[in-house]
């Protein structure tokens, strides 16, 4: 009978340890190699790049005066050593730092102008993506994506008679798939992405397909990508975070590491991102110390890599055809880091701001439309005017578009920040097209936004002009509501024709008169109602009547002449609540990340645990069977 059990026992420790050996086999066959291989040889291109937020830790402008420090030391070392290359992302703080005193002597007698022109020419400095920021493709739309992109390629063709064929999106929190519709009909040649959920990138490294074709629409056009193998920074050759020394110790570890990554391309070229976020502010001790490990890696590794500095451009035109036999069509979203870890609480976070920056879109549709009526006019001379502060409003307000805006994803004195731009950007707006309206109306009060109440603050003594835009490609009837703050309380409505319009007062006090009226807008275009005193109210349409109620259960409301007052009940509900059960570990969910505790997973990690202690206990009791048996 002992023997019985001891065998039986066995025998389940046997089918039990062999579940988990071929779920482990599993696991490790599914692998991609990352066993060196001593007979290849690798072509590594270094690309040192630097990565700028638009505010995220600090506000815009203070990332604007780290940003100018970098641009002057490493432009200054591109320009002295004719081996160096960088390339740079983002125009916003580039073109503030340019052209400031761009023609004023700025290193070795040279200005500004001069050293930037001869090595952008050169190739020896490329700008990549070539819009104003690094924009979110989740939240900002088409419109918003669009307008940055603008005008960073023209600013750089304007300027340098560039033209970028590069896609540089890096840091943004997943890709949509409008992504490679966009870089495509903006003429990209390829481009490079780098968040996309850990469970994919998993497999184009296995595939070897870190390099493939990219279609957001399988009728759409595709645009060849580069995957990065890991982060956007080259953690054991950060040398403000590392010494020369410690480098030079670990060189074994990093040709290891480059030729792990090099296993997951399709050809025997390696693209590494050298730089992190704000490096390179000494751009000279970071590159004498990198020159340091490129002889090193040339002189005692020349069998088995070659290394050097490239920019984007240099790496995509290594070889004549770009070698990629994998399409993937679609987005990259949600961006997921772990299995419990889904970027996606960045799509409702801080939504005060997601309102402003849409709130400016339609501002800045409403200004665009405005001026071109505007510009209809014979006596508008200050067309140039107008147009220059739209854009400057548009450009001030591409910051709210970059990837930890308009997701919340930034500290709180950061977010105000971003609000204060969003309504100065707006106010710029509005301004301009008042300004316009000025050239040839009186006294124009021009309303941005039809649907909300438009607040008027004068004493009525001549004649008002509303100006109501309408920027919808069709015919709008909508009721307007003013707020007019003014002792007078007897005035009439007129159309542009001068016919009466019935307007019905809704408050009034001493101080101000709250009322609405019914306007028709022509598409595209625009309409003029006026304001203006009356001795005699009669002539609104309106006089005292009896009183009229109306009233549910919710509601009670009550009109008597130029009044109408809302009164609400008391009713009851219910309300319920539901809620995820959070991952049992950090980070939990917030600004960026929604993270739950995933069912199936919880109890995986439960039964695992229980399969570990199964195995042990069976261990333990087939050594104790034998010993008694002994």
């Amino acid at each position: 009978g002992g023997m019985k059990l001891h065998f039986k026992t066995v025998l389940q420790g046997l089918v039990i340890w062999g579940i988990i050996t071929i779920l482990a086999s599993y696991v490790y066959m599914s692998k991609p190699s990352e066993g060196t291989d001593e007979a290849s040889f690798i072509r590594v291109c270094f690309v040192p790049h630097t990565h700028i937020d638009h505010g995220w830790l600090y506000e815009v402008n203070k990332y604007g005066t780290r940003s100018y420090t970098i641009l002057e030391s490493t432009i200054k070392e591109v320009y002295r050593d004719k081996n160096t290359r960088f390339i740079w992302a983002e125009v916003y703080y580039f073109k503030e730092w340019y052209e400031n005193e761009k023609d004023v002597e700025f290193y070795a007698g040279k200005t500004k102008r001069h050293i930037v022109t001869e090595i952008v020419a050169e190739g020896r400095w490329e700008f990549v993506n070539g819009g104003l920021i690094m924009h979110d493709e989740a939240l900002v739309t088409l419109r918003g994506q669009l307008d940055h992109m603008r005008s960073g390629l023209e600013y750089l063709y304007q300027e340098f008679n560039v033209t970028v064929n590069h896609g540089y999106q890096i840091d943004v929190f997943g890709h949509s798939s409008l992504t490679p519709i966009l870089y495509s009909q903006l003429g990209m040649d390829d481009m490079i992405i780098n968040r996309i959920d850990y469970i994919s990138k998993y497999k184009f490294g296995y595939k070897k397909a870190k390099e493939f074709y990219w279609k957001g629409d399988p009728r759409g056009e595709k645009i060849f990508t580069h995957l990065l193998d890991d982060h956007y920074n080259f953690a054991k050759l950060d040398f403000e975070k590392l010494s020369l020394k410690t480098a030079e110790k670990n060189i074994e570890d990093i040709l290891d590491i480059l030729y792990k990554q090099s296993t997951h391309y399709p050809s025997n070229k390696l693209l590494v991102l050298w730089g992190d976020d704000m490096r390179f502010r000494k751009a000279e001790h970071n590159f004498k110390n990198m020159n340091t490990i490129l002889k090193i890696l040339n002189e005692q590794y020349s069998d088995r890599i070659s290394a050097q500095y490239c920019t984007i451009d240099e790496y995509f035109n290594m070889e004549s055809e770009k070698d990629a036999s994998y399409t993937y069509t679609g987005d990259f979203f949600p961006y997921t880091s772990n299995i419990n870890d889904a970027w996606t609480g960045y799509y409702s976070t801080r939504p005060q701001l997601k309102k402003a920056v849409s709130e400016f879109e339609n501002a800045l549709k409403f200004a665009e439309v405005a001026h071109v009526l505007i510009n209809l006019q014979k006596q508008y001379p200050n067309y140039p005017t107008i147009i220059d502060n739209i854009n400057n409003a548009m450009d001030k307000a591409s910051v709210l578009k970059h990837h930890d805006a308009i997701t919340g994803t930034c500290r709180k004195y950061v977010y105000e920040d971003y609000l204060k731009i969003a309504e100065e950007a707006t106010t710029i707006l509005f301004d301009a097209v008042k300004f316009g309206f000025e050239n040839f109306m009186t006294n124009p009060s021009v309303v941005p936004y039809i649907d909300n109440m438009h607040v008027i603050e004068d004493e009525l003594i001549d004649e008002i002009q509303i100006v109501l835009v309408n920027n919808l490609g069709y015919y709008r009837k909508d009721y307007v509501e003013v707020l007019l703050i003014s002792k007078v309380k007897e005035f009439v409505v007129l159309d542009h024709r001068d016919k009466e319009i019935k307007h019905q007062v809704l408050h009034s006090t001493d101080s101000f008169t709250q009322f609405i009226f019914k306007a028709e807008i022509p598409p595209l275009g625009y309409t003029v109602y006026k304001i203006f005193p009356d001795e005699y109210f009669s002539a609104t349409g309106y006089e005292e009547s009896e009183t009229n109620q109306i009233e549910n259960n919710y509601f009670k409301i009550t009109a008597s002449g130029r009044y109408v007052y809302y009164q609400t009940r008391e009713f009851s509900f219910t309300q319920e609540y539901r809620t995820y059960i959070p991952a049992m570990r950090k980070p939990t969910s917030g600004a960026y990340i929604f993270s739950q505790q995933y069912f199936y997973y919880f109890w995986l990690k439960k039964l695992f645990g229980i399969c570990i202690v199964i195995v042990l206990y069976t261990v333990f009791m087939v050594i104790l069977k034998v010993s008694r048996i002994e």
